[in-house]
């Protein structure tokens, strides 16, 4: 039985960005409720952490960052994802029988910010790819774990 999961990891980033878009947001409501009478020793700092919020929520998006969990019970490999990103919601299971497992394929995009896993399965004869799923969440150490087991489903075929 191996298991790999981020879920602690990503409710983090979860917890980290729900936070900076709620400062962000009391922060765009004093600017816009005093804008005239404002002191510029608090506009300041303001428009700076709205700045600084919106670049750390576009990186997150650039990378995508998803809960993936991974767990082979028996002969069975099961992939499970979901993404909770700004503008869309992602959700899949896969599972794959050892037998019918054709390999995998990390993929690295946007200078290494995102990583993507694809997972090839056998069905009438042909390789098929299921959509790829993002592991930029996972730490370093899980991915090479991560390749580690699937390398070895690999080999026994």
């Amino acid at each position: 039985l191996t298991m790999i999961d981020n879920e602690k990891h990503f409710k983090s980033i979860e917890r980290i960005r729900r936070y900076l878009i709620f400062l962000s947001a009391v922060a765009i409501a004093v600017l816009a409720y005093w804008n005239t009478t404002l002191p510029v020793s608090i506009m300041y700092p303001a428009i700076a952490l709205i700045v600084i919020t919106i670049i750390i929520i576009f990186y997150y998006a650039i990378r995508g960052f998803a809960y993936f969990a991974f767990e082979n019970i028996g002969d069975v490999l099961i992939f499970k994802y979901y993404s909770t990103g700004n503008f869309s919601f992602k959700r899949m299971k896969i599972s794959v029988s050892r037998m019918d497992f054709a390999g995998y394929e990390i993929c690295n995009s946007l200078s290494n910010l995102r990583t993507d896993l694809v997972i090839f399965e056998w069905m009438n004869d042909r390789k098929a790819a299921y959509p790829p799923l993002n592991i930029s969440a996972l730490s370093a150490k899980q991915k090479t774990h991560l390749q580690e087991s699937l390398q070895k489903f690999i080999e026994v075929e």
